[in-house]
């Protein structure tokens, strides 16, 4: 294709709303070079409205990407966590260690009794097993209070409970 075939081309693919990658790949040249021969070029509101649905495609799959690249690196951060608590040695003293610094992160410090609010059902499971391994409870003193928001699965919330 000569040159001022791909430049026909080119003016072609953008009336009908190509970007210039899009161009560029299409025909072989560098998107600099559609830029060039395109910068005068006025866009139809058919060919905008292309490319406006394409930008709105294009942020849709690069948020999904991330999302799922995210999980990924959720699920690895979780799997070695997992395998370096395995390698941990289970004592009572451990257990209250690590009690207290959930209750330091997540306990209420103004009152004469333990309290303990989050709504991460891992941590709560977490600091009662430990709660339970490191001191002598008298579990009929135990109390729970559940606050359930308006973006709280009730239902959810509720199996938790149980």
């Amino acid at each position: 294709m000569s040159r001022l075939d791909s430049y026909n081309q080119a003016i072609h693919l953008r009336k009908q709303g190509f970007s210039l990658q899009e161009i560029s790949s299409k025909l072989n040249i560098s998107k600099s070079t559609a830029s060039i021969w395109l910068r005068n070029f006025k866009l139809s509101d058919l060919a905008k409205k292309r490319l406006l649905k394409r930008e709105k495609i294009g942020r849709i799959n690069a948020l999904t990407a991330r999302q799922q690249s995210l999980e990924v690196q959720l699920k690895r951060i979780q799997e070695n966590a997992l395998a370096n608590m395995e390698k941990v040695p289970r004592s009572i003293s451990l257990a209250k260690v690590f009690c207290a610094l959930l209750w330091w992160c997540e306990g209420n410090k103004n009152e004469s009794f333990v309290r303990f609010t989050s709504s991460d059902s891992t941590l709560i499971k977490n600091y009662l097993s430990s709660f339970r391994i490191g001191f002598r409870l008298d579990e009929a003193k135990f109390r729970v209070l559940v606050h359930i928001h308006s973006y709280h699965n009730e239902i959810k919330q509720k199996k938790f409970l149980e």
